[in-house]
């Protein structure tokens, strides 16, 4: 068993920011191959949204070497979802009292079904806790709740919108459903070499790019 921490970042871009070419793909070069000389590192991987374009998501995945905490994050037998060209991302918010064993319970069976679905086209299904509390207009204002991520690697978003429009998706979702508020989103992830990345170190963006502001959620 490997201990890994998962970072996910929110970059919101302004309105048609290139990134591939000129002055600011040198500097999102540069800000991507100093994450990839920290110690720790594995992968990372980042994509636009596909509903929302400006925003890139970056998904960090390394050892918890510079980070606050150590959790423990198995090898999954249920695929990965990080090699597919489209992965869907589903955040979902609970109070800070809700018993985590019982999500982790629909989860399990979301994913036990799901996967047993005939001609499933999704390459990977994956979750688990944020470290942090995180804050979401359902929860309250100023009111800080837990987050579970949830990641489905598909081949394409036709068939991540195929899926949506069956029986057997009207079967499965509910179990997802019962407790939370959440968003879902789906990218189109690059993928790059064994990269690592600490929160301070992607401050710089902001003076690069012109971002507002940065959210960052950290996984178990």
């Amino acid at each position: 068993m490997l201990d890994v921490t998962t970072e996910v970042v929110y970059l919101p871009f302004r309105t048609g920011l290139d990134l591939s070419m000129g002055e600011k793909k040198e500097h999102w070069e540069d800000t991507l191959n100093t994450i990839k000389r920290q110690p720790g590192a594995i992968r990372v991987l980042w994509g636009r949204q596909i509903e929302h374009p400006d925003t890139i998501q970056l998904v960090i995945a390394g050892t918890p070497v510079l980070y606050h905490a150590k959790f423990p994050f198995a090898q999954s037998s249920y695929g990965d979802p990080f090699t597919s060209p489209v992965t869907e991302c589903i955040a979902s918010f609970f109070p800070a009292d809700y018993p985590e064993s019982q999500y982790e319970t629909k989860f399990t069976t979301f994913r036990e079904q799901a996967i047993q679905t005939k001609d499933l086209a999704a390459d990977g299904v994956i979750g688990g806790w944020s470290i942090e509390r995180q804050s979401h207009e359902a929860l309250g204002e100023g009111v800080e709740g837990k987050l579970f991520m949830i990641f489905i690697g598909w081949p394409n978003v036709e068939a991540h919108m195929a899926f949506r429009e069956t029986e057997d998706f009207a079967r499965v979702i509910p179990h997802l459903r019962d407790g939370p508020v959440g968003k879902s989103y789906s990218l189109q992830l690059r993928t790059g070499r064994k990269m690592y990345s600490m929160a301070d170190m992607l401050l710089n963006i902001l003076y690069s790019f012109d971002i507002a502001s940065i959210s960052i959620l950290y996984s178990k």
